[in-house]
């Protein structure tokens, strides 16, 4: 039997046909048509393989206040019930630039204790695998309107989850990694209620399409390696719900809660010698995306200078296996240990407006984001550690318009991997990772 090397994004996107009058069908086709807009499967710059990218007028502030800053249409990704805040109609589109740099460096004081599985065609002096990280652009787009002066409504379609990694192909490790890439479109119609002029409560409804894709090589014994390739994909609905306190006309409380999504995604698992496929076995896994619960507080000090704080926690401490069956038999294929504890997210930003420009504004943001990864559970798939933000951004309003651009750069711990898998014929290697991020997003909003 094949034995499969999984870690926690499983599958790639294999389009199905549509048939007519499948409402699930339907639903697909939409979210096909929506990861139009994502023109290149996204790196995790959040804790594990979370997407924070949804909006550039929070970018700048390292997404502090995201919960109660509520003054444009992405509001309702982080916090539904901040579009009450938002007049008449509005159209709000962002897109991210990210530029990762993720380096493998072997541990050279270790090399007697590395080994190739029998029948490798490596030594432990392969290469590092270059630079795994890759460009990536998430965009993310927003329309809300008002039905009265209590009752507002709105539409997301954005990716709150995403992983790319990739190794050159000959490089030390890729029995145990190569490729791994998951994406995820989600679509989310809001409402969300103006109880009083203190209290706002609001609802999203997640419909959210995954894909991904896994690869590595195997060694085959016969002096080739194999390459191994696993993809599928799958639909999961969620919600979110959020409340936002107002006190005064300078202060804003907000709580949201997003639900975690049960996906279980289907697809193959195909072993090749060269084009030749040699083993295809159908293939199941169950994947769910994490609760999150959000804090924040925005607060106004005079016409110049805003405050605002932002603390997130995430549930990823419901990822401790991740078992792969035979779609057929429910026979496994594998079972992977994972053990994520869960994680927060804490940032600071402020807001200053020149006495001048009072439509023109400076952000300033710093964040810490503390990984689910524990040192011993690490692996090339996703060689995660903790890592700090540093943001800067700049928006301007005129009549029904505004513009935002922000940028942020990420510095991550250096994240040690001990990757031990020579009774799964993997081998041992070992090293440490040195990455960071850069990001650079832009927003146009119009308001009608």
């Amino acid at each position: 039997m094949l034995k499969v090397d999984f870690a926690y994004n499983l599958f790639k996107l294999k389009e199905k046909q549509i048939k007519k009058g499948n409402s699930m069908s339907y639903i697909k086709s939409s979210l096909l048509a929506a990861s139009a807009f994502v023109l290149i499967a996204p790196t995790a710059f959040g804790a594990g393989f979370q997407l924070k990218e949804q909006s550039a007028s929070l970018q700048g502030l390292s997404f502090a206040g995201a919960s109660a800053k509520a003054d444009d249409a992405s509001v309702m990704y982080f916090n539904p019930a901040g579009i009450t805040r938002l007049k008449g109609k509005q159209a709000y589109g962002t897109v991210s630039l990210i530029k990762p740099s993720t380096k493998f460096d072997q541990d050279e004081s270790q090399f007697s204790a590395q080994t190739a599985p029998a029948g490798a065609t490596h030594t432990v002096n392969d290469g590092e695998g270059g630079d795994a990280g890759s460009l990536a652009a998430v965009p993310a787009a927003y329309v809300k309107a008002e039905l009265d002066n209590d009752v507002h409504i709105g539409f997301a379609v954005n990716t709150p989850f995403g992983l790319t990694t990739e190794y050159d192909d000959g490089w030390v490790g890729r029995y145990h990694a190569l490729k791994s890439e998951l994406l995820t479109i989600n679509m989310a119609p809001t409402v969300a209620w103006k109880v009083n002029e203190n209290w706002s409560f609001g609802a999203s409804a997640n419909i959210q399409y995954a894909e991904a894709e896994l690869t590595n090589a195997t060694a085959s014994g016969g002096g080739t390696d194999l390459f191994t390739k696993l993809k599928g994909d799958d639909i999961g609905f969620g919600f979110r719900l959020g409340a936002l306190y107002e006190p005064t006309d300078k202060t804003r409380i907000g709580v949201a809660y997003h639900s975690g999504i049960h996906h279980e995604l289907t697809g193959e698992v195909k072993s090749y010698s060269g084009s030749t496929v040699v083993s295809n076995i159908a293939a199941k896994a169950k994947l769910r995306t994490p609760d999150i619960a959000s804090l924040g507080v925005y607060h106004e000090l005079n016409d110049r200078w805003a405050v605002m704080s932002e603390l997130a926690w995430t549930n990823w401490s419901t990822f401790e296996y991740l078992t792969v069956q035979n779609r057929d038999t429910s026979a496994n294929l594998s079972s992977i240990e994972e053990k994520w504890n869960d994680s927060y997210f804490m940032a600071l930003g402020a807001e200053f407006h020149p006495c001048d420009y009072p439509n023109r504004a400076w952000q300033f943001g710093i964040a810490y984001d503390k990984t689910p990864v524990e040192d011993e559970y690490r692996t090339f798939r996703i060689p995660d550690e903790d890592r700090l933000w540093l943001s800067v951004g700049y928006g301007h309003e005129w009549e029904n318009k505004s513009f935002h651009i922000g940028y942020s750069h990420i510095i991550a711990n250096e994240a040690d991997v001990v990757e031990d898998e020579s009774s799964t014929a993997k081998g041992v290697v070992a090293g440490s990772f040195d990455a960071n991020v850069n990001i650079l997003s832009a927003n146009f909003t119009m308001k009608f």
